[in-house]
Formats: structure tokens, sequence, C-alpha cells
């Protein structure tokens, strides 16, 4: 397989730098024109390893001639048919595997898994860990160049600084297994927008501090208290608006309740001197009648004296 640059070529045997347009790799003297020229694909029998022609795995050295003997006169009784796929794949699997965790240095526990003590390829910045690994252990990419990293589902934790001033990583899950996260894990990932599960267990206060989450978080904190401002200012201008309509309605109520105070006294006022001036107005005219009844008794005296001479 051939990795190619801006300048500069991957040998498939000895995996050194060799020119774009070099022929043979000057450290093993690999055939590179005749490896780029054929197009059969390989898979090692013993590590997995993908290569296009060659009579040798340039991963491991191992003669694949005699396999190809063996496939061309039928596969003879020695290569179980029935399994033969699977066994292939699992060497492939392992030999991808081997290949991704040459981009580390690592310990291997005794009941089985990876730990990464350290990220040292400063090539590659797209980083798959293989199901094998389940930890990864303090300082691990630190201040290195890597800009995506995709975790497995069989990691458990992440150590102290494992991706501190990591400056180009822009994308990082954490899977559901991950059950432990030490600080500053992510300090000074300045791109790095990533969500912690609630699950994890986290050491230390500094977790992502300096991170694009944490500016982001500020962000969306200081809009909401905004936000809370504002609807808190709205409700206090309806509360004082409505305070004022109140008070409004209030002070129409009252004045409304003097006015009628005042019509109710100007007619009991109209209706006493109405009473008066009825009264008076019948005094006048019993006054009258009396005055005009004494007047009949004098003309009726008067009349009778003259009757009398």
């Amino acid at each position: 397989m051939i990795y190619w640059g801006v300048s500069m070529k991957i040998c498939p045997k000895g995996n050194n730098k060799v020119s774009d347009n070099a022929k043979f790799c000057l450290k093993c003297g690999f055939n590179l024109k005749k490896h780029e020229e054929e197009n059969t694909k390989h898979f090692c029998p013993e590590c997995g390893y993908e290569f296009s022609g060659g009579n040798f795995c340039p991963e491991c050295g191992y003669d694949i001639s005699s396999d190809l003997k063996k496939e061309s006169k039928g596969l003879k009784n020695d290569i179980d048919l029935a399994n033969i796929d699977k066994l292939l794949d699992e060497k492939i699997t392992k030999g991808k595997e081997d290949r991704v965790l040459s981009s580390f240095e690592y310990e291997k526990y005794v009941t089985g898994g990876y730990v990464i003590k350290r990220f040292i390829d400063s090539v590659e910045t797209n980083i798959i860990l293989p199901d094998s690994i389940v930890g990864i252990k303090e300082k691990a990419f630190e201040n290195s160049l890597v800009t995506s990293v995709k975790l497995n589902d069989s990691l458990k934790f992440i150590g102290k600084r494992a991706f501190a001033d990591c400056k180009y990583l822009t994308s990082l899950n954490i899977p559901a297994s991950v059950n432990r996260i030490d600080d500053e894990a992510f300090i000074n990932c300045v791109n790095l927008d990533i969500s912690i599960p609630k699950t994890v267990e986290i050491k230390g206060d500094d977790l992502t501090k300096n991170t694009l989450s944490e500016v982001l978080a500020k962000k969306k904190a200081l809009e909401e208290k905004a936000l809370n401002e504002k609807k808190k200012k709205e409700a206090l201008k309806k509360a004082e608006e409505k305070r004022l309509q109140e008070e409004e309605a209030a002070r129409k109520a009252q004045l409304a309740e003097i006015e009628a105070e005042i019509e109710k006294t100007k007619r009991a006022a109209i209706e006493k001197i109405e009473a008066q001036n009825r009264m008076i107005a019948e005094r006048e005219r019993l006054e009258a009648e009396k005055l005009k009844e004494a007047e009949r008794k004098v003309q009726r005296e008067a009349l009778e004296k003259a009757a009398a001479l």
C-alpha cells in the first residue's frame, strides 16, 4: 500500500519516506515502480497486511508465493476451506490493528486490552482507536497535532491532561463505555466542542478549561442571563403598567363615587328647596283663603247692619 504526500511517499516494505518519483527505496531497495504498476491486491496470511504485487509481505516479510501456488493448484488438504475466510478476516483485522497501534507507545494488560501511553505519530491527524484499547494514560496526546479522534466503545478511562494543548483538535466523541475522565484531560483545546455524558466520573474542575465548549457554555450562560434580565425587565414593566392601570381604575372609580355623591347631594338640595317652596305656597294659599273669608265676613256683617237700619 502506498501513502502519497505532497512531495514524498512511503515504502510499503520498510515504511521509509522516499522521493515521490523514486523507483527504488534507498534504504531497503524495494522496487517501488513495479509495485505501483501492479494492481493485484494481496492479504498477507501471516499479519493481514494488504498490498499489491510481490512475493513477500512488505510488512512482515512473509513469503506468500507458496500460498499462491497452493491456491493456483486448488488449495490442497492442508488448508481448511470452510474456515479460510474467517482466518483471513481475523489476520487482516489483527494486521490493521497492529498498524494503528504502531502510532503509539502502549502497554498491554494481563487481563487483555491495551493502554495508550503516548501518541508518537507526527503525520497522522485523524485517529480511529481499535476496539482493543481500554484506556488512555496521562498526557498521551498532549500538545499533538491531531484534528479528530474517534474513541472506541471499549474505552474505560481517559487520564489527566490526555489531550491537553491539542489546539487543532475539533472532533472527539466520548463513548458510553467511558466511566472516568481525569482533570485537565482537554484543557486548552481551544477548537474543541465536547459533550461529557452525565454517567462519567469527572476528576477535578478544569476538565474543559479554555476549550471551545467552555467558551460556548459561557456564551450560552451570558445569553441566558441577558434573556432572563430581559424577561425580568419585561415582567417589571408589565407589573408597573398593571399597577398604573389599577391605580387609574381606582382613581376613576373614586372620582365616579365622588361625582355620584355630589349628584346625590345636589338632588337632595333641590328636593329640599322644592319642598320648602311647596310649603310656602301652601301657607300663602291658606292665608289668602283666610283673608278672603275675613273679607266675606266683614261684608256679611255690613249687610246685616244695613238691613237692620
